[in-house]
Formats: structure tokens, C-alpha cells, sequence
């Protein structure tokens, strides 16, 4: 630890936010694997399991989402938006046509995550939970 100390501290003209980002381009670009007798190092993304993974991921996704979601045209498409990490569930009330093209937009605004969805006009599954519709009631 007073190594990395030293690493990130001798340069005393660094603000401290300056100081944090050091700290977690040190974390983020030190990911080694050991794989059939050979190191290799993990040069893209965040390993799994890392301590660091679920901070990151909600500090870059959170980022994302007030660039490009929040405040764009399709917030009066949806009655809920959540998020817990990388998992995300909308409630949409614009149509598939509409929810399509939101899809196309999320998808252009980035090339470092991969969207997936299921639409059902009857349950959701979301992380460890099912939700029901019965009528106009979940």
C-alpha cells in the first residue's frame, strides 16, 4: 500500500480528484489472470470479481445515463426506470415502434455496453424477483 502511496502521491501539484483517478487507472489496468502455466493481462473492461467491479460500474453507468437517458427524448416514454448495476427495467408506455427506436438510440450512444431485452406485456423478471400484471395492477 505505501507503495502505491508513493506512486499516486509524488506528484504533489495533483488535486485530489486528479489523485483518485490515478488510483483507479492503477486498479483498472492491473487485471492479470493466470491461465495454463502463461500470465496474461486483461486489457479491456474490469475483471470479474473485483472488488472495484460494482463501484465502477455504477460510477460509469450513472455518468451514462444522465448523458444520454435522463434527459433525452424517450424519459416521457417510460412510468419507471431502474437500475442496480448493469441491470436496468423500464416500464414503457410508447409503443414497440417507439421502444425500437429508443433501443437504436441507447446502442448509438456507446460501444462498451451490449443491450439486451425481453418485452411482455404481462411479467418481468428482474434480478432475483417476478413481477405479475393482473389487469391494470402489478
Amino acid at each position: 500500500m505505501e507503495m502505491l502511496e508513493e506512486i499516486v502521491y509524488e506528484n504533489q501539484i495533483l488535486t485530489q480528484n486528479e489523485k483518485l483517478v490515478n488510483i483507479w487507472l492503477i486498479i483498472l489496468k492491473s487485471n492479470f489472470l493466470y491461465f495454463n502455466g502463461e500470465f496474461y493481462q486483461q486489457i479491456q473492461g474490469v475483471a470479474m470479481g473485483a472488488a472495484c467491479a460494482p463501484t465502477y460500474a455504477n460510477l460509469v453507468l450513472a455518468k451514462w445515463e444522465e448523458k444520454y437517458l435522463l434527459h433525452s427524448e424517450f424519459k416521457t416514454c417510460w412510468t419507471l426506470y431502474r437500475r442496480f448495476l448493469d441491470n436496468v427495467v423500464i416500464f414503457w408506455t410508447a409503443g414497440i415502434e417507439k421502444f425500437e427506436e429508443f433501443m437504436t438510440y441507447m446502442s448509438s450512444t456507446t460501444n462498451f455496453f451490449k443491450f439486451t431485452y425481453k418485452i411482455s406485456d404481462t411479467n418481468l423478471q428482474y434480478l432475483d424477483i417476478e413481477v405479475y400484471k393482473v389487469g391494470d395492477k402489478i
